[in-house]
């Protein structure tokens, strides 16, 4: 079928409704504009989360003070909806600031990923047998450079798993940063059904995108995962030597 914007589609139910959906007035530039909104959401506070939540874990391991409040932090967003922290971030802390809605969500996405990367990171560390440790610093390492050296390449090979699994949910978590009047996949499709009275395909729409996104993210997440396993590699060799 070859759709034209101008003219109406056929009388098929499905064709009428993807018609209206993705090709009448232009529909489909919101969506791409939603994809990607999402998208720059989800980008920054994977790659962000991930060194913030590395640094959060290398602060915890030289300050037990700071290692407590990480912790209590941990809690408080592990047991408040992500939703109810945006809109906290969004109408208290950033109220009157100027800053933009989007800016605020990925700040906060930013933060909550970060203190799921240091909780992955210290539940692969704990797998890590204790004498492991003892060997390096044996080899003469500090606590941070051994960690960075010997412990963690083995920590991630015993957390990637996880790790897939967040990066998962952070793409549908970022579902509801339309509370907050951004345009994203789910507030596009939910205005465009509203105009077109039918929601199926637009939520069908919808749901291809999010797999799409996680299926993206997940392969690249394990293309670094192989190159961070033959890094383990060399860990482990290096502390065989020193047994």
């Amino acid at each position: 079928v070859t759709f034209d914007p101008s003219v109406p589609a056929t009388n098929n139910p499905f064709v009428d409704g993807f018609y209206k959906t993705f090709i009448e007035d232009s529909r489909w530039e919101s969506f791409v504009f939603g994809t990607l909104t999402t998208l720059f959401i989800t980008l920054i506070a994977i790659i962000g989360g991930t060194f913030i939540g590395y640094c959060f874990y290398l602060l915890g391991l030289n300050n037990v003070v700071l290692r407590k409040i990480i912790n209590g932090l941990t809690i408080f967003f592990a047991r408040t909806p992500i939703a109810v922290i945006l809109m906290i971030f969004y109408y208290i802390f950033f109220s009157g600031s100027g800053v933009n809605a989007t800016i605020v969500s990925v700040i906060t996405f930013t933060i909550a990923f970060s203190l799921t990367m240091n909780g992955l990171i210290s539940h692969g560390t704990d797998a890590i047998p204790k004498d492991q440790f003892e060997s390096m610093y044996a080899l003469g390492y500090t606590r941070t450079k051994g960690f960075n050296k010997v412990i963690l390449p083995q920590a991630i090979r015993n957390f990637a798993p996880s790790y897939s699994d967040e990066v998962v949910s952070l793409i549908k978590a970022t579902s509801i940063v339309g509370f907050i009047a951004i345009q994203d996949i789910q507030a596009v499709a939910d205005g465009i059904s509203s105009k077109v009275i039918d929601p199926f395909i637009p939520l069908a729409i919808t749901a291809v995108s999010y797999i799409s996104l996680a299926a993206l993210t997940t392969f690249i997440v394990k293309l670094i995962g192989k190159a961070i396993a033959f890094h383990s590699k060399k860990s482990n060799s290096v502390i065989k030597e020193a047994e």
